[in-house]
C-alpha cells in the first residue's frame, strides 16, 4: 500500500514537473539551457555554477530543446531519475538484496524529497549520479557472476565513468574511488596475491582510464573552445559568492545538519528565500 501512493505521489509530481519548473531549475539549470538553445552558443548567467557545475547537463538540455522542445527537457530528469532507480534496483540483486529489501528501496526513493526534488528540478546530480550508478551496476554484474571482465566493457565502464565525472566535476575523486575499490574487492578480496593478478588488475585499470580519456579530452576541449579556458570549470568556483551561492557555510548550520542527517538528506532542500 505505501508503494502505491507513493507511486501516486511520483507520478503526480511527474505531471505537475512538465507544466512547471521549480527554483534551482529557473535561476540555473533550464534557464542556462534555453539561453545557449536560443544563442546557439554557450550561455549562462555571469558569475553562476554553470561553467563549474552544470555545463554538460545544460548542453545536454540546450539540445533537447532544440530537437524536442522545452517540456521535452523538463522530463529527461525524469527519466535520468527512473534509470537511477532501475539501477539500484539491478545493483541490490547483484549484491544479494531480498525481495523485500528491494521493495523497501522503492518506497524509499519513491517517497524521499531529497530524491523527488531533484527529478522536479532538473539537478545535475541525477545525470552524474546515473552515469555512476551504470558503471558500478556493470562491475557487480561480473562480480557476481564470478566473469572476467572484457576489454570492450572495461572501456565502456571508463567512457561511463568518464562521463560522470565530467557532468559534476565535484564528483571525480567519490567516482574514482568507488571503482578502484570494487577493482580492488574482485581482484585481492579472498584471493592470493601474486604478480600476475597484479598485472591484471593493471590491464583492467588501463583499459577504463583509456575509456575516461574521450569524455575527458572533450570537456577540456569544449571549456578552451567556448569559455576561453581549458580548465575554466576550475578557475570559474572563485567568482562564486559562497554567501549567496548553493551550498551552507554557516557552521551552526553545519553541525545542525550532521547531527539530524537522516532527516537532512530526506527533507532538506537549499531552497534559499
Amino acid at each position: 500500500m505505501i508503494l502505491v501512493l507513493a507511486s501516486i505521489v511520483v507520478a503526480v509530481t511527474v505531471l505537475q514537473s512538465s507544466s512547471r519548473i521549480s527554483y534551482d531549475a529557473s535561476a540555473i539549470y533550464f534557464s542556462n539551457a534555453k539561453l545557449t538553445a536560443l544563442n546557439q552558443r554557450a550561455s549562462f548567467f555571469t558569475n553562476d555554477t554553470f561553467v563549474a557545475s552544470v555545463l554538460q547537463s545544460s548542453i545536454q538540455n540546450a539540445a533537447i530543446i532544440q530537437v524536442f522542445g522545452e517540456q521535452s527537457a523538463r522530463i529527461f530528469s525524469w527519466v535520468s531519475g527512473l534509470l537511477i532507480v532501475a539501477l539500484g534496483l539491478g545493483i541490490g540483486r547483484s549484491v544479494g538484496l531480498s525481495k523485500v529489501g528491494r521493495i523497501m528501496f522503492l518506497v524509499l526513493m519513491a517517497s524521499t524529497t531529497s530524491f523527488l526534488d531533484l527529478m522536479g528540478d532538473g539537478k545535475v546530480d541525477l545525470l552524474s549520479c546515473a552515469y555512476a550508478l551504470s558503471v558500478i551496476y556493470l562491475i557487480e554484474q561480473k562480480n557476481n557472476r564470478r566473469e572476467v571482465i572484457h576489454s570492450h566493457t572495461l572501456f565502456l565502464i571508463g567512457y561511463l565513468a568518464g562521463f560522470a565525472c565530467i557532468t559534476r566535476p565535484f564528483n571525480a575523486f567519490l567516482v574514482g574511488v568507488i571503482v578502484l575499490v570494487l577493482l580492488l574487492l574482485k581482484y585481492f578480496w579472498g584471493n592470493n596475491i601474486n604478480l600476475a593478478r597484479v598485472r591484471e588488475f593493471a590491464i583492467t585499470l588501463l583499459w577504463i582510464v583509456a575509456g575516461v580519456i574521450g569524455p575527458a579530452v572533450f570537456h577540456i576541449l569544449f571549456n578552451w573552445i567556448f569559455l576561453g579556458s581549458p580548465v575554466a570549470f576550475i578557475s570559474s568556483l572563485s567568482k562564486i559568492n559562497p554567501v549567496t551561492g548553493p551550498w551552507d557555510f554557516d557552521p551552526k548550520t553545519i553541525f545542525v545538519s550532521r547531527m539530524l542527517y537522516p532527516l537532512v538528506v530526506t527533507f532538506k532542500t537549499t531552497h534559499r528565500v
